[in-house]
């Protein structure tokens, strides 16, 4: 009776997954499909899980256990009677066959290079379906949705297990994280691991993995031979990093010993700076163009990768290069004679006590996390592992070292990487590999933290879990107090900058540079000081640039009225002098943080202005529209090196006002005046401001030439200044007395109803959903008809308030 009440368990989490029996049609392909792959002498199994829509089209489900992916969406799946044809898009492969009974019959692969596969429709007991497809299952087979902390249980790998509480962790915090994993909200998570004071304290397994089941590392493993490397320096077999690569490769001396090939060394192989031409990331992996599979179907590997014409100087570039990682392991085979897993199998692996793992040829090396978390430790501990002494310190500190060198970032597969936890930045160094893998070590709080995924066609944020609950639930306000010391301290920052949201991020900065000054600037102060809540500039698509393609020269200019000056710095990579800019820059960020003023940039992040909260020796850290937190380093040299390619840079210090209240308001909407008649000395040739801002607007949505992100953006953007200028324009009515009522009266009624018909057309058009609801919303021909109407609504009303501005400043100027 209780194996029936399971298989009822069973088969109910099947339905709700898309696998009951009223799913199952039509009956001859629904189901689990499993076969063996037998592919360059090696086995792997395939599983395919297929659903029937309600509309008769196909859901289909990758998984390759043996390679640890999981739930892999296929691409495309079509039913032709009984032949059956799939496209896998993590590999761009294809299935096709045909459906025989309880027998799925075809060949696998792309075309040129088939592979015959048989499928058969599972009939063992479907537990393996739930346990991959959740992340949690319980003893009864019911998918769990609730964690409680438990303390690691003690293995054979000789870690020490400790409770976290007992630890002084606030296991509530890692209660949520959890709880958030088995409700399916960090995709594909296979595992979680933390070491803090050398003690294990949470081991957490997921999709059906556990602590003994080894996982697919991807590129992590690249640590293990870098590793080697090191050990064989350490023992006289190389004689440094700076050994040159003609000497190591002496067989490809044709190519290695002269001209500029001539300079690399085994540091350029390490830091992947080796200015070789190369671009792996430019096609996908499964791609036969691709550098890498072109070099991997090469006779000779090695050759095709220093044929390769230079596209740098030797050190003068990082580019991502894994064939670098593969010369690395060529060397250790000709220094020590076998494959270099057996210099890494008797000088890393078992002095670490590691010996659960398996290495393949085609997907690299496999890992239990709790292995990955020693050679964690074995970094954070400066090459020492249970008191015995692994990896020299100095060839540690060469990846530990990152934070104070500039120039490579990369060394041994380590990045650094800065963690904001509740304002405070936390330096870490972090080795990634392709679908979520991580190791993470975060020195200040002697931590090391292991992910393990799926998540190749699936991406979630897996170092929210670090960011939002692993480091908050170690820095507990008791560890804070007792390690004052744990705040990166090479860290320089700016004072009382608080970043606010705004639609116009320039704004937005100013605000928070003046506000750090304790200057008492109002929303409607700013926007109607500087003349920006009135205006309109619509290029030639109505993009989201458009409020910043134009001289800003005249707000900065009425900033000096408001109580603070800004002066800034662009130019674009294309000019000459760029490389000497962003030095100049990056020596006048620092001089002014050090002396106490602001400073805001483009482009850090997200093509957008945000506030430079700090620096360290590296690199500016700074905090923004989605970036609240705070990010970093950028470092220095890459400021501007983005798409766009504009490097600009904003030096805010306090001043006194100018003049006094009447002619700041003055001097404002004179300049709105000028702006919105389209003068050329603020106004680009490409653009349109005012009334014939409108009118291009309107003209675009009738054309459908606009930009879908653009009309949202800009629909919020120009909202939000016409209420702030309302504001301001009510503020100076109190202000400057009753003989400008009217007038003022007049503007405030326009600008009412132009920021309101604006605000009636951000409605239609949303920007917070997807970019594919963005351009559904931009074709729907009623939705941009109302818009219209909306813009020349809004349009009348400002020609009428411009009028009104007009008779304004003409009394303000003749009292």
């Amino acid at each position: 009776m209780q194996k029936l009440k399971l298989s009822f368990a069973v088969m109910g989490m099947l339905a709700q997954l898309g696998f009951g029996q009223s799913q199952l049609r039509p009956p001859d392909v629904a189901g689990v499909w499993e076969g063996i792959l037998h592919s360059f002498g090696q086995e792997s199994r395939l599983i395919y899980k297929i659903s029937v829509n309600d509309d008769g089209s196909l859901s289909v489900f990758h998984d390759s256990p043996d390679y640890c992916l999981n739930n892999i969406p296929v691409a495309e799946a079509k039913l032709d009677g009984s032949h059956l044809f799939l496209r896998i898009g993590l590999y761009d492969a294809r299935f096709e066959g045909t459906v025989e009974n309880n027998i799925l019959r075809g060949r696998y692969g792309t075309p040129g290079l088939w592979i015959p596969l048989t499928l058969k429709r599972r009939s063992r007991d479907p537990m393996f379906l739930l346990d991959n497809m959740v992340p949690r299952l319980g003893r009864d087979g019911r998918r769990l949705f609730d964690y409680h902390y438990r303390t690691p249980e003690v293995g054979d790998d000789g870690w020490e297990v400790a409770n976290a509480a007992a630890e002084g962790v606030d296991t509530s915090k890692i209660g949520a994280l959890m709880r958030r994993v088995v409700a399916g909200e960090f995709p594909n998570l296979h595992s979680v691991v933390v070491v803090k004071d050398g003690k294990l304290i949470v081991d957490e397994y997921f999709h059906g993995f556990h602590r003994d089941k080894p996982h697919r590392i991807s590129s992590i493993a690249k640590i293990v031979p870098a590793a080697c490397i090191g050990l064989a320096i350490e023992r006289g077999l190389i004689k440094d990093i700076q050994t040159p690569l003609c000497e190591l490769f002496p067989e490809y001396g044709d190519l290695l010993c002269s001209g500029e090939k001539k300079r690399l060394t085994l540091y350029h192989l390490l830091t992947m700076t080796t200015g070789l031409q190369w671009n792996e990331h430019a096609v996908s992996y499964f791609d036969s163009s691709n550098d890498l599979s072109i070099l991997k179907r090469s006779p000779d590997s090695i050759r095709n990768l220093f044929e390769r014409p230079s596209a740098y100087l030797p050190g003068e570039r990082f580019v991502y290069n894994s064939a670098c990682v593969m010369a690395l392991e060529t060397i250790i085979q000709k220094i020590t004679g076998p494959h270099f897993l057996v210099l890494a199998q008797n000088e890393l692996f078992t002095p670490l006590g590691i010996s659960n793992y398996r290495w393949d040829y085609s997907e690299g090396l496999f890992m239990v996390p709790r292995d990955m978390a020693k050679l964690g430790r074995l970094f954070l501990n400066k090459g020492e592992f249970g008191g015995s002494r692994i990896l020299s310190s100095a060839w540690t500190d060469s990846a530990m070292g990152r934070f104070e060198k500039s120039y490579p970032r990369y060394f041994n597969h380590w990045w650094p990487i800065v963690f904001f936890v509740n304002g405070t930045p936390i330096k870490a160094l972090q080795a990634g590999g392709w679908g979520g893998q991580t190791i993470t070590i975060a020195p200040a709080l002697n931590t090391v933290i292991v992910q393990t995924g799926g998540n190749q066609l699936q991406p979630a944020d897996y170092d929210a879990c670090i960011r939002d609950y692993l480091l908050p639930a170690i820095m507990t306000p008791a560890y804070m107090a007792e390690h004052p010391d744990v705040e990166y301290r090479g860290l320089r920052r700016s004072k009382n900058l608080k970043w606010e949201m705004h639609w116009n991020t320039e704004m937005g900065c100013m605000k928070a540079c003046a506000k750090s000054f304790g200057i008492p600037l109002s929303d409607a102060r700013l926007y109607g000081g500087t003349g920006v809540g009135f205006l309109i500039n619509v290029d030639e698509r109505a993009e989201a640039k458009s409020m910043a393609v134009w001289n800003w020269r005249g707000a900065y200019e009425l900033c000096r009225n408001l109580g603070f000056s800004v002066e800034s710095i662009w130019m674009h990579k294309s000019n000459k002098e760029f490389s000497a800019t962003q030095k100049v820059v990056w020596d006048r960020v620092r001089q002014a943080i050090d002396s106490g003023y602001a400073c805001y940039g483009f482009d850090l992040d997200n093509s957008i202005r945000t506030l430079i909260i700090g620096y360290d020796a590296i690199g500016y850290y700074h905090k923004g529209w989605e970036a609240e937190r705070g990010k970093g380093p950028v470092y220095w040299y890459e400021l501007g090196q983005t798409n766009i390619g504009l490097l600009g840079m904003h030096f805010v210090r306090p001043a006194p006002p100018e003049v006094p209240y009447r002619e700041m308001v003055r001097k404002a909407l004179q300049f709105v005046l000028e702006f919105s008649a389209n003068s050329p000395k603020w106004v680009p040739a490409d653009c349109k401001a005012g009334p014939d801002g409108y009118a291009r607007w309107v003209s675009l949505l009738e054309s459908g030439k606009a930009d879908g992100y653009g009309v949202s953006y800009n629909a919020a953007e120009f909202a939000e200044g016409r209420r702030f200028a309302v504001e301001f324009l009510e503020e100076a009515k109190t202000q400057l007395g009753s003989e400008l009522s009217l007038l003022f009266d007049e503007a405030i009624r326009q600008y009412r109803l132009a920021a309101e018909n604006l605000r009636k057309m951000s409605d239609l058009f949303p920007h917070d959903v997807s970019a594919v609801q963005r351009a559904t919303n931009l074709r729907d021909k009623q939705r941009r008809q109302s818009a219209i109407q909306y813009l020349r609504a809004a349009m009348d009303a400002e020609v009428k308030g411009l009028k009104a501005l007009a008779g304004i400043v003409e009394q303000l100027e003749n009292p």
